[in-house]
């Protein structure tokens, strides 16, 4: 027999209510990873890491980017070819 969507709810309350605090936190966090992720969030945590690079060292950084991110390809796929 299936059970309905409320009555698994009603089972996961009634077994968590005989959880010890420590199996409570295990059970929070396992939670928290089946929740999505705030991609942007995550991205942002980045912002302003290049604050402290002084300008040559950013355009060393930059410069050709577009072309180095190909070799940087090309090679990769050179290195896993699938013979």
């Amino acid at each position: 027999m299936m059970i309905n969507t409320k009555q698994v709810k009603q089972r996961l309350k009634e077994r968590i209510d005989n959880l010890s605090e420590d199996k409570l936190r295990d059970i929070e966090e396992f939670i928290e990873s089946l929740e999505p992720k705030d991609k942007k969030g995550d991205f942002l945590s980045f912002a302003g890491s290049w604050d402290d690079l002084d300008d040559e060292t950013f355009r060393a950084f930059t410069n050709n980017l577009e072309e180095r991110r190909k070799t940087k390809r090309l090679r990769f796929f050179d290195e896993t070819s699938f013979d």
